[in-house]
């Protein structure tokens, strides 16, 4: 995790008053919220120049965490002169509706607000602005983001061509919804690519069999394996895996390296952008891969969202509203 100060000297935070919903005229609609942004002036070559603006879009994290990972804007600035803007996504950071992540996730209207379609209409009046308030109207804009930040990249481009002059998405599962994808997805390339994927495949089945000794009934997630990990002696196939962790975070419990199972910001929000309208079906089978088979049910899926949010997931809405190939 990349923390502010670590950031670039150069690197200026602002405030934008956005507004709350842009596809309504009722008045909560016209509620505002204070969204970050961050520029980077150094290698800008400035409005007169026509100089060109490349604009990181904020996925499901503060968008503070993810500057010291991702190199491109930074990289290639100087070549063009570009201005470096990052702009948080709506709910992540400090970009927080109704004051706290707890208080608007709690609040069932007020998650209504919280998808990809307000996030990229909140891009292009910040993207906007910043034009207006730096003369630079005739700057061509490069959004760029990645994963689910590549996604709402490439949607950008799509909705708003006027704004955006390209995208540059990268590992942005576009094709990873229903009826587009293969089913096995990732699964089922990552097994093509390895030429001994029997001999992974066994080694995988290893790791779950001696998992199985330490917790029943024997299961797949993060947190059972980290207790199996916890409980091993070092000397097996666990053991192994866990030296190998340490060896790139340093000697602690497994539970402290188990990201996923920690409560933040990006654990509460996808869990609500995947239950209503990021709805990937990727599942694999036994005979398709070298993982343990994990097939997807939309069934189970329909039901968990509904105990989790009382909404009916949305399976088709990604294809309908953004279109199901990007060439």
């Amino acid at each position: 995790m990349s923390s502010s100060s670590s950031l670039p000297e150069s690197l200026r935070t602002f405030y934008y008053t956005q507004r709350l919903d842009h596809f309504n005229y009722r008045p909560d609609s016209y509620t505002t919220f204070q969204q970050r942004y961050m520029m980077d002036f150094k290698y800008w070559g400035g409005p007169k120049a026509n100089a060109p603006i490349f604009a990181y879009l904020g996925a499901e994290a503060p968008v503070d965490q993810d500057m010291n990972f991702v190199g491109f804007l930074r990289e290639n600035a100087p070549q063009f002169n570009a201005l470096i803007v990052y702009i948080e996504h709506r709910f992540y950071g400090k970009s927080i509706p109704f004051g706290s992540m707890k208080d608007a996730m709690e609040n069932a209207s007020t998650r209504g607000y919280f998808n990809s379609a307000q996030a990229i209409a909140d891009y292009a009046d910040v993207l906007l602005h910043i034009k207006q308030r730096f003369s630079a109207h005739n700057s061509p804009i490069i959004v760029i983001g990645g994963s689910y930040g590549g996604m709402l990249a490439s949607w950008f481009r799509l909705k708003y061509p006027h704004i955006a002059l390209g995208a540059l998405a990268s590992s942005a599962p576009i094709l990873y919804f229903n009826g587009v994808a293969p089913q096995a997805g990732y699964y089922y390339i990552v097994t093509k690519d390895f030429k001994h994927s029997y001999e992974v495949k066994e080694y995988l089945d290893k790791v779950i069999t001696e998992a199985a000794q330490y917790n029943e009934p024997p299961m797949y997630p993060v947190s059972t394996m980290c207790e199996a990990i916890d409980a091993s002696n070092n000397s097996d196939t666990l053991g192994q895996i866990f030296e190998g962790v340490v060896a790139y975070k340093g000697k602690k419990p497994c539970y402290d390296m188990d990201e996923y199972n920690l409560p933040s910001q990006t654990n509460i929000g996808w869990s609500w952008q995947a239950c209503s309208e990021m709805v990937m079906p990727i599942g694999h089978e036994r005979n398709d891969s070298m993982f343990p088979a994990a097939p997807f049910n939309m069934k189970s899926f329909v039901d968990d969202c509904m105990s989790y949010y009382g909404v009916l997931p949305q399976p088709h809405w990604v294809t309908t509203y953004y279109g199901g190939h990007v060439c």
